[in-house]
């Protein structure tokens, strides 16, 4: 009864090819809008959530103005991450990256240009997740060694496994040992780098050379409110004898979630994206559907009027009510299913097109 039902709704479909390709065609432009448009939203909000310790991460932000001058700064200086590890409870550990740049890495007689090197302390894989080709978390203890991503070894080496053990030369005069070699950085973290080099543990610039980036792994269970609340005596004892009275000056605690839709500060490690965006992205994409899904029920119905004779001679020669509501439901099944696949052709073939315009 169900194959009849639907061969009966392919022999409507074909009777009425113009209808029915528009039909197909605008629900399907609008279901592929709504899909580009929802993995767009998507990808945003999912940014660093796969970090394994993403509830406990926190970035160390500041704000200062004094007299007419004002900053927003997401970079600190190299004191800050020690310093307040050692006098908070809290605080269960803490890693400081400094973005090296571009750096040319060579072996033998092959030089590559590397692009984001960060130069970082060792505790760096014990913190942040990363999944390891070769070595392990404690690549980093060694001094002068070096972690690279799977694609840069590959280039190097030929192969990433091949790149374990050996020694790599920075800016011609550095040699770094390869510890570890670990799966490229997923697209979705605001942390990208196709290398880290191990820090000396104690690398110290003062406290106002502000050219860092302190990230917070704090216990489970503390409650980040009250931490922050401790801050104001961190500036008064540290900050305030260097940078002078007069200055108003706040520290925050940035969630690792929150960072990339929700920080627009000086010196971010990259450009961010913005929860406004992601709000009007949505109502955009709900509203394409809903419109979408308005002009499919208009089209139908004003062809309905056009087949009124036939549900006549259906029910003189028998069709119950039943009968004709899984008609016409079998018809309209059958065009959301070519849409359907036609909207994921459409949408796979834009994909690049959508991907290198969002970013």
């Amino acid at each position: 009864m169900l194959r009849s039902y639907f061969k009966l709704a392919w022999r409507n479909i074909r009777k009425q090819p113009v209808f029915s390709a528009v039909n197909i065609a605008g629900l399907s432009i609008g279901l592929a809008a709504f899909w580009l448009i929802a993995l767009y939203v998507g990808d945003e909000l999912s940014y660093d959530r796969y970090q394994e310790k993403a509830d406990r991460i926190y970035r160390v932000v500041h704000h200062a103005s004094w007299n007419e001058s004002k900053f927003d700064l997401a970079a600190t200086s190299a004191r800050f991450g020690p310093t307040m590890k050692a006098e908070y409870a809290e605080i269960e550990d803490m890693v400081r990256l400094h973005p090296e740049g571009g750096g040319i890495l060579t072996v033998g007689d092959k030089s590559i240009r590397a692009d984001d090197i960060i130069f970082t302390d060792r505790q760096f894989p014990g913190i942040f997740t990363l999944n390891f080709l070769a070595g392990d978390s404690s690549a980093l203890k060694t001094p002068e060694s070096i972690v690279l991503t799977k694609t840069l070894a590959e280039k190097l080496f030929g192969t990433a496994t091949a790149a374990f053990g050996k020694t790599v030369y920075f800016e011609n005069n550095y040699p770094n040992a390869v510890t570890g070699v670990v799966d490229d950085i997923p697209a979705n973290s605001h942390l990208k780098f196709s290398a880290i080099r191990s820090m000396p543990a104690n690398y110290d610039n003062g406290w106002q050379a502000f050219e860092l980036y302190t990230y917070l792994l704090l216990k489970p269970g503390t409650d980040v409110s009250k931490l922050e609340a401790k801050l104001p005596a961190f500036f008064k004892k540290h900050l305030e004898p260097e940078m002078g009275q007069g200055i108003t000056y706040r520290m925050e605690l940035q969630p690792l979630t929150s960072i990339h839709l929700h920080s627009q500060l000086e010196y971010e490690l990259a450009a961010n994206g913005n929860i406004q965006y992601v709000y009007i992205f949505s109502i955009v994409g709900l509203l394409v559907l809903v419109i979408a899904s308005i002009n499919y029920m208009n089209l139908s119905t004003a062809r309905a009027s056009y087949r009124i004779k036939e549900i006549g001679v259906r029910k003189v020669i028998g069709s119950g009510k039943g009968q004709l509501v899984a008609m016409f439901l079998s018809e309209s099944v059958l065009i959301c299913i070519f849409a359907g696949l036609l909207a994921a052709s459409l949408a796979a073939f834009v994909m690049p097109l959508f991907n290198q315009l969002s970013g």
